[in-house]
């Protein structure tokens, strides 16, 4: 089996939040060394994030556009998002995350993320191009 997904779906109201934070906690028993992540700078590139212990947890935060991922040597923990949807109103804004589980032994993210994108509310296919 190459790998194990799971889909969660989260639908919140915040109408009635004002300066609040929503924060989804994943907890599992990959052993991660240093405390590192990686998540995307683009959708195409992976960067390295470190965690930092005298930071607050608001100062650890990295940007994620579509993907973040953990790992040890034997599993790897990859979150997709596909917002579809900026927030501009206080309307219910549904957030669909794709988490998979994967074994894998190369150092390059597999491809298994990648196909499972085409599960995603929106594709890149959804946006016009502009050929110069």
């Amino acid at each position: 089996m190459d790998g194990v997904g799971l889909e969660v779906y989260n639908l919140v109201d915040v109408t009635s939040k004002t300066n609040h934070e929503l924060v989804m906690r994943l907890t599992t028993a990959i052993h991660n060394a240093g405390p590192e992540f990686y998540t995307d700078v683009n959708g195409l590139l992976m960067a390295r994030r470190h965690s930092q212990a005298k930071l607050t947890l608001q100062g650890n935060v990295s940007p994620m556009p579509t993907m973040v991922f953990i790992q040890d040597n034997y599993t790897r923990l990859s979150v997709l998002t596909g917002l579809q949807q900026g927030v501009r109103d206080n309307l219910k804004t549904p957030s669909s995350f794709r988490i998979l589980v994967e074994r894998f032994s190369t150092d390059a993210p597999p491809l298994l993320p990648h196909a499972r994108e085409m599960c995603l509310p929106c594709s890149c296919s959804d946006y016009p191009t502009t050929v110069v």
